[in-house]
């Protein structure tokens, strides 16, 4: 039976693929802390994106709806409530609209997720808050009589 000890360094490693239970022999390549951070800086230097597109309004059709809006459902009554908050609070999550509004875990990522379609805050971020993307202010002068 082949085990770590018989690895030879530079690169060597043993994998195990999900549903074996045989271990394979494999040679990965070898990233220094120096080169890792070289390759994130140019990464995080050089956005995928045109800054102006984030600031782009939602056309709003005759119905009310704007493009990818669901007509039929009607805005929650906890969402002005809502955007206040994490405009408040600098970030937007879901624990924080639970524990804050007293609402439920689904009712709180429909309302973030809500946000994030209007650009109020960003997209998901794995289990950090999302970023917010409007201030107060922004959020102000936006809001219309639909609201």
């Amino acid at each position: 039976e082949m085990g770590a000890d018989r690895l030879l360094g530079k690169g060597d490693l043993l994998f195990l693929p999900p549903g074996t239970s045989q271990l394979v022999r494999a040679q990965g390549t070898y990233a220094s802390d120096g080169e890792i951070r070289r390759v994130v800086g140019s990464i995080e230097g050089d956005p995928c994106y045109v800054q102006e597109l984030m600031h782009l309004k939602v056309k709003v059709d005759e119905d009310g709806a704007g493009k990818g809006e669901k007509a039929s459902r009607p805005r929650d009554e906890m969402y002005i409530p809502a955007v206040e908050v994490v405009l408040r609070e600098g970030r937007g999550s879901t624990s924080l609209l639970q524990r804050t509004l007293g609402i439920g875990y689904g009712r709180a990522a429909r309302l973030i997720d809500a946000m994030a379609e209007e650009g109020i805050v960003g997209s998901y971020n794995g289990s950090s808050a999302r970023d917010v993307l409007m201030s107060p202010e922004q959020w102000a002068s936006s809001k219309t009589p639909t609201h």
